[in-house]
């Protein structure tokens, strides 16, 4: 029996997902993606100056990180070495798109818990709070005007606002606490418990990539160019990449897949705010 979800009818960018079944269990997974190829046709023409700018507008998620990756390809290729102080700035930009991207993630996850978690709108204001913050951030940084007495209090000023609306959210203060958890009565708290009251998966070690991953993927690159980069795969392995694959030593790894990947996030989220 098969078992088909075909997204791909919802346009580009969506996933098809046929699962064959047989005694009600999963006997095989096939994913198609129909995120669109060759946008690499967009930059042909173009100074290289305007690539960064233009990778930005282009992804939609984590469109910072493209910026900075190509702004440092393009002045590697140059020969050109990249200024302290726009290392700082950049690293102050990147950490705020990922404090960003790790909320907005929890935030879908909660959206797909049941009504319990629609909580009000003080529950939800440090978030907001904590969204609009790391826009200020996020600029303040591209503006790279960290030179200053005033910039740096400003900077400082931010950053200890946001640590303290993530910790009413919940998050722990330490993330190098083994088998961290959120406050009982927090955001975090409550979705945790939702989460861990319709835990069905064990958690399994991920198959992380390392350096020494880097000749198999980039012979996958070179062989099947952008084929590849739309559905990546090494031959006979389950490749992860992100928070879990970085974090999982430390999380409550035993009590379920689900919440150790909530406490994976949490973890990342309180090494950003250490790091900043």
């Amino acid at each position: 029996m098969n078992s088909a979800s075909d997204l791909g009818a919802l346009g580009p960018g969506a996933l098809s997902i046929v699962a064959e079944i047989a005694d009600e269990r999963v006997c095989s997974v096939r994913v198609v993606s129909s995120r669109p190829t060759h946008l690499t046709r967009l930059f042909i023409g173009r100074s290289a100056d305007e690539i960064p700018i233009l990778a930005e507008r282009i992804y939609s998620l984590c469109g910072l990180s493209h910026a900075i990756v190509a702004t440092r390809a393009i002045g590697a290729a140059r020969g050109a070495a990249s200024r302290a102080q726009s290392n700082q700035a950049q690293s102050i930009a990147l950490l705020s798109e990922r404090i960003s991207e790790l909320l907005r993630s929890s935030v879908t996850l909660a959206l797909h818990e049941n009504d319990a978690m629609r909580l009000d709108a003080g529950a939800m204001r440090p978030l907001a709070e904590v969204f609009s913050l790391t826009r200020d951030l996020l600029a303040l940084a591209k503006s790279s005007r960290l030179t200053t007495a005033s910039d740096r209090d400003a900077l400082k000023s931010i950053v200890e606002k946001i640590g303290a609306r993530a910790r009413i959210l919940g998050l722990p203060g330490d993330p190098d606490m083994l088998g961290v958890r959120p406050a009982a009565a927090s955001w975090f708290g409550q979705l945790w418990s939702e989460i861990v009251r319709d835990e069905g998966f064990a958690a399994c070690v991920p198959d992380a990539l390392d350096a020494d991953d880097d000749p198999a993927v980039l012979a996958r690159l070179r062989s099947d160019g952008e084929a590849f980069a739309a559905v990546p795969s090494l031959p006979g392995r389950a490749p992860e990449t992100g928070v879990f694959a970085r974090h999982w030593r430390k999380t409550d790894f035993y009590a379920g897949a689900a919440t150790a990947r909530l406490g994976a996030r949490m973890i990342d989220l309180s090494e950003c705010l250490d790091r900043l």
